[in-house]
Formats: C-alpha cells, sequence, structure tokens
C-alpha cells in the first residue's frame, strides 16, 4: 500500500530528470550550431565596419552619401528579386531529401533560382532605364548626375546578387552552414573593403568604388553555384528515390505558395533598414544621407550577433513546440535571449556612452549624430531584451501575424519619415527608424505571451541587464569624463570588461552557460539553421 506514492514520486522525479536532460541537450543543440555561426559573423561584422570607414574615409560628405543611396537602392532590388527564395528553399530541401524525393529537390532549387534570377534580370533593366530620374528624386534634385552613372553600373549585379543569395540558402538546405560562413560571412566580407581601399587608393570614381562593392557578389555566385551542386550530387546517391516526383510545376506551386507571403515580409523588412537613408537624400541632402547611413551602421555590431541566434534556434522552437512542451520553449527562448543580451547589450551601451569618440572614426563632420546614436542604441537594447520573438512566432505556425506586424512597423517607418526628416533631418529618421524597431518586437512579444503562452524574461534577464548597465552605462560615463578621445572607451573596458565576466561566472549556472564552454568542447557538424525572421542576411545590413 504505501509502495504506490513512492512509485509515484519516483516517476515524477524521472519525468523531471529526463526533461532536464532534453531542455540540456536543446540549448547544447543551439549553442554548436551557433558558434560556426558566430565566428562567422565577427568577421563579417568587422569587415564590413571597415568598409564604412573606408569609404566615409577615402570620399567627402556628398559623396559618400551617394555611394550609401545607391547601395540602400541596391539593396532593395536585390531583396524584392529574390521574394524570399532564401528562405523558402531552406524549407524545401530538408522535407523533400526525408520523403526521399530527389528529383523534387532539384525541381526546388529551380524554382527558387531562375525566377529570382529572371526577375533580377528585369529589376536590372528597369534600374538602369530610371536610373536618371531616380538620381535627380533620391539627391533632392542636386547631385543627380553623380548617382545616376553609379545606380547604372550596379543594375548588372541585381541578378547575381539574387542567384547568389538563394544558391547560399541551398547550401544551407542540405544542412550545413559551411559554404554561407566561408563565402558570404569571411569571403565576401573580406573582399569588398579590399577592393575598395584599392580603388579609392587609386583615386578612382565613385562609380569604379560601386562596382568595387558588388563584384565580390560575382565571385560569390560562382563559388556557391559549385558548393550547391556537389552537395546535390553527394546526396543524390546517399538518399531513398523511391518516392516518385509530384512534377515540376506541382514543386514550382508548393514552393511559392509557402515562400510569397515570406518575400512580402523580407521586403518590407529591408525597406525598414534603407528607406530612411533614402528619404533623407530626396528630402534633405546626400550629405545627411551619408552621415545617418554611416552612424547607423554600429547598430549591426549588435544585430549580426542576434542574426546568428535566431539562424539556429528556428529549429529547436519549431521541434519543441510542434510537441506541445512549452517549458522546453521556454528555456530554449529565454536562454538564447540572455546569451544574446550577454554580447549585445555591452555593445550598445558603449555606442550610447561613448557616441561622439565612436563617430570620430569616420572622420570630422560625422559627430552631429550622436543623438541618433542613442536614439537607436537604446532601442536595440529594448529589442534585445525580447530576443529572438519572430523565431518564436513564426514556429508557432503565425506566419500571418508576422507578416502583419512588419506592414505596421513599415507604415509607421514611412510615415514618421515624412512627418519628421523635412523638419528634424537625421534626428527625425533616427525616431522614425526606432519607433519601427519598438513595434516590430514589442508587437510580436505581446502576441507570443498571450497566444502562444511564451516569454523571455527571467532571472537571467535581470542579471545581464544590471551587469551591463553598471559596467557599460555607469563606468562607460565615469570613463568619458577623466579621458578624452579614445582614452575614454579604452579606460572603460579595461576596468569594465573583467568585472561583467567575473560577474557571468558567478551567475554561470542561472545563465546555462555552461553549456556554451560544453558546445565548444564537442565535435561535429553544426545544425542548419531553419526558418528564420525577416532578419538581414546576405548584405542587407551593411553598406
Amino acid at each position: 500500500m504505501k509502495s504506490e506514492p513512492v512509485a509515484s514520486g519516483t516517476t515524477r522525479t524521472a519525468a523531471a530528470g529526463e526533461h532536464e536532460i532534453a531542455a540540456h541537450q536543446d540549448l547544447t543543440t543551439v549553442a554548436r550550431g551557433g558558434m560556426l555561426n558566430l565566428v562567422g559573423v565577427v568577421v563579417n561584422t568587422v569587415f564590413n565596419f571597415l568598409l564604412v570607414v573606408v569609404v566615409t574615409r577615402g570620399l567627402g560628405g556628398t559623396a559618400t552619401g551617394i555611394f550609401f543611396e545607391s547601395i540602400a537602392l541596391f539593396n532593395i532590388a536585390a531583396t524584392a528579386a529574390q521574394w524570399g527564395a532564401d528562405v523558402g528553399i531552406v524549407r524545401a530541401i530538408p522535407r523533400y531529401r526525408a520523403l526521399g524525393r530527389m528529383a523534387d529537390v532539384q525541381h526546388s532549387i529551380n524554382a527558387a533560382i531562375i525566377p529570382a534570377t529572371l526577375v533580377g534580370i528585369a529589376f536590372s533593366a528597369l534600374l538602369f532605364g530610371l536610373a536618371g530620374p531616380l538620381g535627380r528624386l533620391l539627391t533632392n534634385g542636386a547631385h543627380g548626375g553623380d548617382l545616376t552613372p553609379t545606380l547604372r553600373v550596379l543594375a548588372p549585379f541585381l541578378p547575381i546578387s539574387a542567384a547568389y543569395t538563394v544558391s547560399l540558402a541551398v547550401t544551407r538546405g542540405f544542412g550545413t552552414m559551411v559554404p554561407s560562413t566561408l563565402i558570404d560571412k569571411v569571403g565576401k566580407a573580406i573582399t569588398q573593403p579590399l577592393f575598395v581601399f584599392v580603388v579609392v587608393l587609386l583615386g578612382l570614381s565613385s562609380t569604379a568604388i560601386a562596382v568595387a562593392w558588388a563584384a565580390p557578389f560575382a565571385l560569390g555566385l560562382a563559388a556557391a553555384l559549385v558548393c550547391s551542386r556537389l552537395l546535390l550530387r553527394r546526396n543524390r546517391g546517399t538518399i531513398d528515390e523511391g518516392q516518385p516526383s509530384i512534377g515540376r510545376g506541382a514543386v514550382f506551386r508548393e514552393f511559392w505558395l509557402f515562400t510569397t507571403p515570406r518575400g512580402l515580409a523580407s521586403m518590407f523588412s529591408v525597406i525598414i533598414l534603407w528607406l530612411d537613408t533614402l528619404l533623407i537624400g530626396a528630402l534633405r541632402s546626400s550629405a545627411e544621407a551619408g552621415v545617418y547611413a554611416a552612424a547607423t551602421r554600429y547598430l549591426s555590431l549588435g544585430q549580426f550577433i542576434g542574426v546568428a541566434i535566431a539562424q539556429v534556434v528556428g529549429p529547436k522552437l519549431s521541434e519543441v513546440l510542434a510537441s506541445n512542451d512549452h517549458e522546453r520553449a521556454r528555456s530554449v527562448y529565454a536562454t538564447t535571449t540572455w546569451w544574446l543580451m550577454v554580447l549585445a547589450w555591452p555593445l550598445y551601451l558603449t555606442m550610447i556612452v561613448h557616441a561622439p569618440t565612436l563617430l570620430s572614426v569616420f572622420g570630422p563632420g560625422y559627430q552631429q549624430a550622436q543623438a541618433i546614436m542613442v536614439i537607436l542604441g537604446s532601442s536595440m537594447l529594448v529589442a534585445t531584451l525580447v530576443g529572438p520573438v519572430d523565431v518564436v512566432l513564426l514556429m508557432a505556425g503565425k506566419s500571418s501575424w508576422n507578416l502583419l506586424n512588419t506592414i505596421a512597423a513599415v507604415v509607421a517607418n514611412v510615415v514618421l519619415n515624412l512627418i519628421l526628416i523635412p523638419r528634424f533631418g537625421i534626428t527625425g529618421a533616427a525616431v522614425a527608424w526606432s519607433a519601427s524597431i519598438l513595434l516590430n518586437n514589442l508587437l510580436p512579444l505581446m502576441q507570443t505571451w498571450r497566444i502562444v503562452h511564451l516569454h523571455p524574461f527571467g532571472r537571467g534577464s535581470v542579471i545581464v541587464a544590471a551587469s551591463s548597465v553598471v559596467c557599460f552605462g555607469g563606468l562607460g560615463l565615469v570613463g568619458r569624463e577623466i579621458g578624452h578621445g579614445l582614452v575614454g572607451p579604452v579606460a572603460t573596458g579595461l576596468v569594465a570588461v573583467p568585472i561583467y565576466l567575473a560577474v557571468l561566472w558567478r551567475f554561470r549556472g542561472p545563465l546555462h552557460l555552461a553549456v556554451v564552454r560544453e558546445a565548444l568542447r564537442r565535435r561535429g557538424p553544426a545544425p542548419v539553421d531553419g526558418l528564420i525572421p525577416d532578419v538581414p542576411l546576405s548584405g542587407e545590413l551593411e553598406p
């Protein structure tokens, strides 16, 4: 009679132990998958920031603005051309492989790359033909003669860029992050500033600089096509081909039925990233557009970390939410958010506190952007606090909510930009972008909290936020007062970083940081990124 409670208690204890083991494995999987991605992100961030420095130092204020305006328009057009095909192919390939339908894998690749390339060609012709009117419009009529030739030399690279992005997504669909990391985050990131530096050193024109920036897309496309072909050939012989193909037309319809809504959301996201730069040039001046675009590149330092985590957390969240295990889902969501905060909050707080010194890296005249550093940096603190919330919403099957949230953010961005830029210039643009950042994070947070019953807040949030604010906010202010120029941030770092690391070590248990150390020691392939939110991936953030 007395054995029943013991058995019941033993069962509960065993179940709790199994659940804890499963949660630990979830976090280890995410940590391992993020390691390679994070290395690539660090390289990508450093060299893309170097590219900004090369451009701002090598060109005058107006020429810098024209360069950034041309890149902004190029990125919007390239994203529109691929229309979410990169996300769609990452979903399609593993799905068809699991079903043993390798013929449909090939059909899905064609369904992704061919339309993106053809639309890219059409957009290329359109951009070339409209370069004159666009040049006058985007420079407020003052420097249309300078922007027009830059747009025309970039136009032929639109289909190349679209095919490049989708081809790299094909390799991720086969379960490897290696080609994307080596080709895009390392190879392209290094060659772009190198090529641009050589052109600037030779004293060539701004159109030559634009070609130097775009040329790595062609080199990367060749490498991506080779890798995707090798992966297709390798898997064709190892996967059961017993299942018949549903046909090219059926695969095409199936692929684009899923991809089209995601493409629309991707388009809106890249508009949010670049529209303010174009509107500043159109409503104010190209010089102001250059100052704004350069200063906002500091945001990429933290955003790329979010991309690295978002790319690997999606599949794991999809898995645990599909099994209705909300406790494991909350563990993955909350812990990865804390890891993101550990890396990003010090960067954003440093950006806010030491804005004048950091802006001086770009040369004289950029200190006027201090206000936008404070505004956008503060917004990104909030965005980081809620973590990869879009991933949670998508993996819970709420893609329509994701699209509506993005539309709301775009509408707010456009309306506020049109109202604020004419009167307040780059500060008004920063307020508009800040509002869209907050909408794009707080709306999905409320939805996931209410509908999916998940949120990222907990003890880890308090630990990371408090230690970051004290070390990099409070000590940063002290360092700024006692030292001018680079002395302030360097002195802050020498004192704040050891204290911050000591705090993280003290609370390594609640933050699950031991999982990261364990993941570093393990070997084996990192998991592939899956359905991810509309975050910049291949060149959407970098200039």
